[in-house]
């Protein structure tokens, strides 16, 4: 009995002498030094054993008096141990002060220990709240819930700060600033402060936009009613931001709460209430909650809460959703149960949680508005940046960086100029040193080197930012409204929940999954048993299809289709069962029967009523694991029908059984099984138990032994097969026994010291769960989701490395992986499994000179492998830098890897790994740190990592990934809110990466490399008019119109190419994954070409109006004047940048090409307004009087802007035709077999069904070959995705 509870057998002597004192010899006990004054938990509990109740004389004394009858059968009325604590410190309280002696079973001086023991330790910030007084407590927080950013009062400062600590807004606040000093600006400030204005004007209104929304919804939920229960019992409504801490609620069902309540009554009969947490955690399976155990019939009508007097002590507002501190102090023994009633969770209501089937309860208030543990979990996900941002982070710093040298030449430069040529024009005045022509030349060179730095300051492009935020914004929307990515069964659409990451879509190279949930389908069913040695059932054979939920095909006719030697086995006990009807007469020691009932009677689910099948109840619980079992087990006739707070009810072949539920022990991630104490009909006591194979193998009795062999080869036969396992046991015990256990878990259960609570409840949990009685185990499995095998396949056909991490066992992690073709040959898997740190080391050492081919270590060019790697392995690898790069150069050469037995640390862990290491070899060869530091940084831009998982213990890994993905499946939401997109199935990953990740990539980077070109076309006009102004800072043009060629002329085409334009097909893109992520759309290389188009261009557009002009007139009507060559060179300009975007656009669109025209044809209308306005408020600016007439009168205007821009364009238009017709691209010799006809629409819509080839992995089943193909150039017929599906090679194509 001693080892049964945990007790050790061979105990020490200082132990023996312990109970010898315990047993009341009457000696003094002699303590040794070294022992603590009061006694320990253990000797405490060897004392008692020494009073065993299921001895003959304690039995006799156990039955002695009428309290103690009463005392057990109230403990009783609950399954909760907790509240059975309650009634446990009620009687024992009493016996003290009616018979003034101590606790029974307990010497004397245990009662001053465990008096102080039990004083309420709550901690700092404690919170005491009356309860029954109906009046609120004052100093708490408000109820009212704002998540809205901004107000009337502070939305314009707040949201200007936010802008400004941007660097790149406030970059040009600094410009508009100095725009407005007339002697350093060569610009009025008009034009500078206009374009920003416009900007922010922009993103406010985009703020302004969703802020809106959000004050809409919590106007909607502060106004929410709520009914408050007042002092003379009266039901009063008042709105939700009016509720506060100590009023009593009445909530009814369907109704959300409106704070965190502590639940004081249900008008169940059973004492309990359901709610629904999906707003919470995503989770729409009902819970059960319980109210406080106040005394019987205290509260039967509104009024009668006012009598209610105790004080609820309870710990600080905090953000844990799953433990709650706290002590219901009573002031009468009438009412509440005890003195000193522990509160758990189990008692608490959750503000955004439902109630459901309960009709309705009363609760006290506990927390308000932010306090609440929902707003304490409005944590803010981690701030992810898009690898664009991050790249013009750093392409912006060069370019300023290039500017501040160039400002300085021509500052420089300017003095040079103006005392050397300058003093020779004496119409000048140089040598007259006035404001602007200072006599210092520290001065002077400081001075115009701010004048060039506002000139120049439009090579950073004002409108590309909030262009960008649109342009994501609409990607985002396209996300939303893509059909093929809506759940067919909920309507569920996917979500970007944080646009900012689109392009990285386009340029993923590591995905890591999840396995639960994620590539299956998370709907567990029940395939197979084995009881003792005995199998039975099989994997083909799907229980729920051939019942489907018809009562009917439901019992005998289910057994026997389930398995003809289960039906034999038990075809006469269930008959026998049936047609008796009711009876105690139950089989006894039948192992089969008894797998079927710890089924039954082991797990947490409630039975909830089906609208439309009325004679088949829905089972609800937090495992779909319990959920299949408990089905599967109604479905052959073994049924359950109803639990109580005190028992469960089975219908066993129509016959209906009440089992008492004494105790529950649930299951936890720690303790990994889930037991259930029950007294059957008969009287006897029995214990179940069910969990993992890890534990409850080491659980069984030593009688079990012989079976070991034979459970493992069960266990490995389900692994391999891809099923889920439990094992199952129990065992028999005296009803004495569970007494005397019971009364140590209540005095844990007591424990007011709630860390200590949680450990010694864990505790007395082992000690009861030993010496189990094996009875089997079951296969539960857990399918693949539609379309995952050809989803992984595809992504592997676009060069993205797929990771599997899992905590299931390492045969079911393989097998999955195999169904899902992660791991295509299972004899050329690498295996690395250690128990040890050094045997962890050889086998990855090993593993990489298995891999490698050279002396390097880093060619894995050799045989196509998948690497398998478990979770314990893992424990010795990540901290030692140097294995974790072992490891991670072994998995980087593998085309897929499986991590097994993983945690969700170790989760996060690998995808920093996998970071670190293709930096590091990016960094090989570095003659400096600098050259390492940039190697690493573009390292991180083109080495990105997705990943994608469904449950909370996913979180860690979505926020260390680049991108992470939310699963909506059946464990909740909590991946989803912790995710930057979010859809329903695996499958929708193909079509998130290959079409939405590739359109906004080429999309953003055309919208980046075109901002800069246009701008740095119009700033090399403003430099090389300095070489001919003898680096004057003089403008060539008006502040205005510079201002309104970022802002209008040329920002809605390319707005509209970056939301409109596409270079294939979304049918072209999903059916050929090798062009994924095969050219970078933006590089440093192609950015700096952007650059120099724009020097380029700018150079032509200035200096074709000079030469042309400059001979051109004379006097006040010449045209060779600055103004004039600046407003020729204006145009020429406009129409420069719009013809551009016209030639690199792929899809024209009427929309696009309307505003493309608009975008040049305006800007004449746009001088001749502006100059006329000019004149209307008499405005003396030389740069408009009268130039506008002049130049559009002269054919040489005409003549030399058409010229300069067919040079420009024409510059183009060679380069984009030469490198289309002789170095096409993938994407090009796409685009023109479907311009041409030459893909076969109808094969690639037949291969999207599946995302598969039909022929292995060659992908050429869509061709129809009828001879060869010749496109525009003979190079187009070498198509490095030669093996497209879907291309009819014909002669006559085009």
């Amino acid at each position: 009995r001693l080892r049964r509870f945990g007790a050790k057998a061979q105990t020490r002597k200082r132990t023996c002498c312990t109970c010898e004192a315990a047993m009341g010899d009457g000696k003094e006990r002699t303590e040794d030094p070294g022992e603590p004054s009061s006694p320990s938990r253990a000797q405490v509990w060897l004392r008692r054993m020494a009073r065993m109740p299921w001895s003959k004389d304690g039995r006799k004394k156990r039955r002695q008096g009428s309290l103690e009858d009463e005392r057990m059968a109230r403990l009783r009325t609950s399954v909760d141990p907790l509240q059975r604590a309650a009634t446990v410190a009620r009687e024992t309280s009493q016996l003290m002060r009616d018979k003034n002696k101590p606790l029974p079973g307990v010497p004397e001086y245990m009662t001053d220990v465990e008096t102080e023991r039990r004083k309420v330790r709550v901690g700092e910030g404690e919170r005491r709240i009356h309860v029954g007084t109906s009046q609120p407590e004052e100093g708490y927080c408000s109820n009212r819930v704002v998540t809205a950013k901004y107000n009337l009062l502070t939305f314009l400062p707040r949201f200007l700060f936010e802008m400004f600590t941007r660097a790149a807004y406030l970059y040009f606040l600094i410009q508009a600033v100095l725009s407005w000093i007339s002697v350093i600006s060569p610009f009025s400030g008009v034009g500078s402060t206009l374009a920003l204005v416009f900007v922010l004007l922009v993103a406010a209104v985009k703020a302004l936009v969703e802020d809106h929304k959000r004050h809409e919804e919590d106007r909607t939920l502060n106004n929410s009613v709520a009914h408050v229960v007042s002092e003379d019992g009266k039901i009063t409504d008042k709105k939700w931001e009016d509720v506060k801490v100590g009023e009593i609620l009445q909530v009814y069902d369907e109704e959300s709460f409106p704070a965190d309540l502590l639940c004081i009554y249900s008008d169940l009969p059973d004492d309990v209430c359901f709610i629904k947490t999906a707003n919470l955690d995503g989770e729409t399976n009902l819970k059960i909650k319980r109210p406080a155990r106040f005394a019987v019939d205290v509260i039967q009508r509104p009024e009668e809460l006012s009598c209610l007097k105790a004080e609820l002590v309870c710990e600080a507002p905090n953000a844990n959703l799953h433990v709650f501190h706290g002590v219901l102090q009573g002031e009468s023994q009438q009412q509440l149960a005890s003195n000193t009633l522990p509160i758990t969770m189990n008692e608490v209501l959750l503000r955004g949680c439902t109630l459901k089937n309960s009709r309705f309860i009363y609760g006290v208030v506990i927390y308000t508005g932010g306090d609440t543990r929902i707003m304490r979990n409005q944590a803010v996900t981690p701030t992810k940046v898009g690898i664009f941002d991050k790249f013009l982070n750093v392409q912006i710093v060069i370019l300023l960086i290039v500017q501040f040298f160039l400002c300085l030449a021509c500052s420089i430069t300017s003095y040079v100029w103006a005392q050397e040529e300058g003093l020779n024009n004496y119409y000048l005045a140089l040598d007259q040193h006035v404001q602007g022509n200072f006599e210092n030349g520290f001065v002077y060179i400081l001075v115009f080197f701010l004048t060039f730095w506002i000139l120049f300051s439009y090579l950073v492009p004002i409108s590309l930012f909030v262009s960008m935020e649109i342009v994501k914004f609409w990607q985002g929307l396209y996300i939303l409204m893509d059909e093929e990515m809506r759940d067919f069964d909920t309507g569920e659409p996917a979500r970007a929940r944080n646009s900012a990451l689109n392009e990285d879509l386009g340029q993923v190279e590591y995905v890591f999954s999840d396995k639960t949930g994620t590539l299956t389908t998370n709907d567990m069913r029940l395939r197979e048993i084995s009881i003792r040695t005995d199998t039975y059932g099989r994997k083909d054979f799907q229980l729920e299809k051939f019942c489907g939920n018809r009562r009917e095909n439901m019992g005998m006719p289910a057994l026997q289709a389930f398995d003809e030697k289960l039906h034999a086995r038990l075809y006469s006990t269930l008959k026998d069962i049936g047609e008796a009807g009711p009876s105690p007469q139950l089989p006894d020691n039948d192992d089969v029967f008894e797998f079927f009932i710890c089924i039954c009677l082991c797990h947490s689910l409630i039975v909830e009523q089906d609208p439309e099948n009325a004679e088949v109840g829905i089972y609800q619980g937090a495992s779909p694991d319990e959920v299949a079992l408990v089905q599967a087990a109604r479905d052959i006739g073994f049924e359950f029908v109803q639990r109580s707070s005190s028992s469960v009810t089975l219908s066993l072949h129509g016959a209906l059984y009440t089992f008492e539920v004494l105790s529950m022990l649930e299951f936890s991630s720690e303790r990994q099984r889930m037991s259930v104490i029950i007294r059957w009909p008969n009287g006897k006591v029995k214990l179940y138990c069910k969990g993992s194979d890890a534990i409850m193998l080491g659980l069984l009795a030593k009688e079990e032994e012989p079976l070991l062999v034979k459970i493992d080869d069960q266990l490995l036969h389900y692994s391999t097969g891809g099923l889920r396992t439990l094992v199952f046991g129990y065992r028999e015990m005296e009803l004495e026994e569970w007494e005397e256990w019971d009364d140590w878990y209540q005095n844990a259960a007591l424990e007011s010291d709630f860390e200590a609570r949680e450990k010694e409840m864990v505790e007395c949990a082992k000690m009861l769960e030993q010496d189990l009685r094996y009875l089997g185990v079951s296969a539960i499995e857990d399918k693949l989701q539609d379309g995952v095998p050809e989803a992984i396949d595809c992504l592997k056909q676009a060069g993205m490395k797929v990771w599997m991490i899992t905590g299931d066992k390492k045969e079911t992690a393989i097998n999955i992986a195999i169904s899902c073709r992660l791991i295509l040959d299972r004899e050329k898997l690498l295996m690395c499994l250690a128990d040890k740190k050094e045997v962890a080391k050889d086998v990855l050492e090993s593993l990489l000179r298995q891999r490698t081919s050279d002396a390097s270590g880093r060619d894995f060019t050799g045989i196509r492998q998948e690497l398998l790697i478990d979770g314990k392995t893992l424990t010795f690898v990540i901290g030692d830098r140097a294995l974790e790069m072992v490891f991670a150069q072994i998995a980087d050469g593998c085309n897929g890897v499986v991590v097994c037995r993983s945690s969700p640390k170790q989760k996060a862990a690998i995808v920093h790994i996998m970071s670190e290491y293709r930096q590091q070899i990016a960094a090989e060869g570095s003659r400096t740190r600098i050259q390492a530091y940039w190697r690493k940084l573009f390292c991180r831009l083109n080495t990105l990592s997705l990943a994608i998982g469904d449950g909370a213990n996913d979180i860690a890994m979505l926020q260390a990934a680049n991108v992470g993905v939310g699963i909506a499946g059946k464990e909740g939401r909590q991946a989803v809110n912790n995710a930057d997109y979010a859809f329903t199935q695996f499958r929708f990953l193909v079509r998130l990466l290959l079409v939405h990740g590739q359109l906004s990539q080429y999309r953003i980077a055309r919208l980046i490399k075109y901002s800069f070109y246009k701008n740095v076309a119009f700033g090399c006009t403003l430099f090389i008019a300095q070489f001919f102004s003898g680096f004057s800072g003089q403008a060539l043009i008006d502040s205005i119109s510079a201002a309104f060629y970022n802002v209008v002329f040329s920002s809605v085409p390319v707005l509209l190419f970056a939301v409109l334009d596409m270079p294939l097909t979304f049918e072209t893109l999903m059916h050929c994954p090798q062009i994924y992520n095969r050219i970078k759309s933006l590089s440093t290389f192609t950015f700096w070409k952007s650059v120099l188009d724009g020097i380029l261009h700018g150079a032509v557009d200035f200096l074709i109006p000079y030469y042309g002009l400059r001979n051109l007139g004379v006097g006040r009507n010449s045209l060779n004047g600055l103004y004039a060559v600046g407003r020729t060179s204006f145009v020429a300009l406009t129409g420069t940048v719009n013809l551009e975007i016209a030639l690199v656009a792929r899809h024209w669109t009427w929309l696009f090409g309307i505003f493309t025209v608009l975008s040049f044809v305006l800007v004449f209308p746009f001088f001749i307004v502006l100059e006329g306005l000019y004149r209307a408020f008499n405005i003396p600016d030389p740069a408009q009087w009268g130039v506008t007439q002049r130049l559009f009168a002269s054919p040489a205007f005409w003549l030399l802007m058409c010229v300069s821009i067919s040079v420009t364009f024409g510059h183009r238009f060679c380069w984009l035709s030469t490198k289309r017709i002789f170095f096409p691209g993938d994407q090009t010799k796409l685009a023109v077999m479907e311009q041409a006809g030459v893909l076969d629409k109808a094969a690639v819509s037949r291969r999207l069904s599946t995302l598969s080839p039909r022929n292995g992995h060659d992908i050429a089943g869509g061709v129809q070959t009828n001879g060869t193909m010749s496109l525009v150039g003979s190079s187009v017929m070498e198509l490095s995705t030669s093996h497209l599906p879907g291309v009819r090679h014909d002669d006559s194509a085009v």
